[in-house]
C-alpha cells in the first residue's frame, strides 16, 4: 500500500466513523438507505443509557432521524423522571416524583433539565431539553391541566404538522443537501482519481481544492442551521469549527441537521409519515404489543403516563383506518405449539409459563387447549 493509498484509507475510515451516531434510551432511528430501515437501541451496541447507530454512507440517498419515546411521565398531580413505555434497558433507578406544588422553577442547560436548580432528567439532545422545558413549564403555571395535557399527547400524533416541519425541512437544507452530496463526490471519487491518474504533485492541488470546498459547505450549514435552529447559536459554532478542523464531518451536514428535528413526536407518528404502510403498521403493532408487558413502579403518575399513552396510540392508529382487533390478532401457529408470548408473539410449545423475555409476561394458550 503507498503512502497516498494509506491516506485515503485514513479518510474513509474518519468519514466512517461521522456515519455513526449516538441513539438514546427510549429512542428509535428512522433511516434512509436503499429504502426505509428502523433500528431500536435495544438490537445495537450500546449500554444502558442508549447505542450506536450507522447512517446511510452515501449522502444522497440516505437520511436519517431520531424519533423519541416520551422520556418523562406527565400527569394532572405531578412528573417523574422515568417512563415504562419503549424502555428495552430499563433503570434500576426509582423514579424522582414531584407534585407541580413544590415546583419553583423550570430550565435546562444544554440536554439536562432542571427543577428547582436540580437535575432532574437528562434528554436525549439539547433541543428535546428545550422542548420538554417548554412542555413542563406550561404544565406547572396551567390552570386548566387536564386540557393542556391532552393538546400535549395530541401534539405528539400530529401527522399534518409532521408532514408540514419535514416540507419545510426540505425546503431550508436543499442547497446544503446538493452541496454535502458534490462535497462527498469531489471528495471521495473526483479527487482520488486525479491523485491516481496525475501523481503525488496533484494531491496538494486537489487538498486545497477540498478545503475551499469545505468552507464553502461550511458556510451554507451555518446558514441552514440558523434557519433551522436560530436558537441554537452556541451548537452552531461548536459544528462549524469542527467540520473546519474534519472535512468528513462536513459532509453529513445534513444529518447534524435531521437527528433531532423530529424530536416533539411520538415515533409512531413519524412511522406513518415516513415509512411504507406495511412497515408503520407493523411498527405499530409492536409497539401496541410492549403494552402488554408486565409493568411496575414507584409512581402513580408513571402508571397513568403509561395507561395515557396507550389510549393515545390505540386512537391515532384506529384514525388510520387500521383494525385494533386484526393487527394484534394472536400469531398462526406453528407446528407443535401451545402457547404465545401476548407481548412478543413469541410461541412456545407448552402451556404453563412465562416469557423470560418479556419481563416474565404469562403465556396465553391457544384455542383448545387446556392448562395440563
Amino acid at each position: 500500500m503507498t503512502d497516498t493509498q494509506f491516506l485515503y484509507l485514513i479518510l474513509v475510515i474518519i468519514y466512517l466513523i461521522e456515519c455513526c451516531f449516538w441513539l438514546p434510551r427510549n429512542s428509535i432511528a428512522f433511516i434512509k438507505g436503499s429504502g426505509w430501515k428502523i433500528k431500536s437501541s435495544a438490537w445495537l451496541l450500546g449500554n444502558s443509557n442508549g447505542a450506536f447507530a450507522f447512517a446511510w454512507p452515501f449522502p444522497l440517498l440516505g437520511k436519517a432521524f431520531i424519533g423519541t419515546i416520551p422520556s418523562i411521565s406527565i400527569s394532572q398531580e405531578g412528573i417523574a423522571n422515568r417512563t415504562i413505555e419503549g424502555n428495552p434497558r430499563k433503570s434500576s433507578k426509582a423514579a424522582t416524583i414531584i407534585s407541580y406544588d413544590n415546583i419553583s422553577s423550570i430550565s435546562n442547560i444544554g440536554k439536562i433539565v432542571y427543577i428547582n436548580e436540580t437535575e432532574f432528567y437528562k434528554s436525549s439532545s439539547e433541543k428535546h431539553a428545550l422542548k420538554l422545558v417548554e412542555i413542563l413549564s406550561e404544565l406547572w403555571r396551567s390552570n386548566k391541566r387536564e386540557k393542556d395535557i391532552q393538546n400535549y399527547t395530541d401534539s405528539l400524533f400530529d401527522i399534518d404538522t409532521l408532514d408540514k416541519n419535514l416540507t419545510e425541512f426540505n425546503i431550508k437544507t436543499k442547497t446544503l443537501t446538493w452541496l454535502c452530496n458534490i462535497h462527498f463526490i469531489i471528495m471521495f471519487i473526483i479527487a482520488p482519481i486525479i491523485v491516481y491518474v496525475f501523481g503525488v504533485i496533484s494531491l496538494i492541488i486537489s487538498a486545497l481544492f477540498i478545503i475551499i470546498f469545505n468552507f464553502v459547505v461550511i458556510g451554507f450549514y451555518y446558514y441552514s442551521h440558523s434557519n433551522v435552529y436560530p436558537e441554537f447559536k452556541g451548537e452552531r459554532i461548536t459544528d462549524i469549527i469542527k467540520m473546519g478542523l474534519c472535512p468528513p464531518m462536513t459532509v453529513r451536514g445534513r444529518d447534524y441537521l435531521s437527528l433531532h428535528y423530529l424530536c416533539s413526536f411520538h415515533p409512531v407518528a413519524i412511522a406513518f409519515v415516513l415509512l411504507p404502510a406495511e412497515k408503520a403498521e407493523e411498527f405499530a403493532k409492536k409497539t401496541l404489543l410492549d403494552f402488554n408487558k408486565n409493568i411496575t413502579s414507584n409512581s402513580d403518575s408513571v402508571i397513568w403516563h403509561y395507561e395515557s399513552m396507550k389510549k393515545e396510540i390505540t386512537a391515532f392508529i384506529e384514525k388510520r383506518g387500521i383494525d385494533i382487533n386484526k393487527l394484534l390478532a394472536p400469531p398462526e401457529p406453528e407446528a407443535g405449539v401451545l402457547s404465545y408470548c401476548p407481548a412478543c408473539h413469541a410461541q412456545y410449545t407448552f402451556i404453563n409459563g412465562t416469557c423470560s423475555e418479556c419481563n416474565n409476561v404469562n403465556l396465553v394458550p391457544y384455542d383448545g387447549e387446556k392448562d395440563g
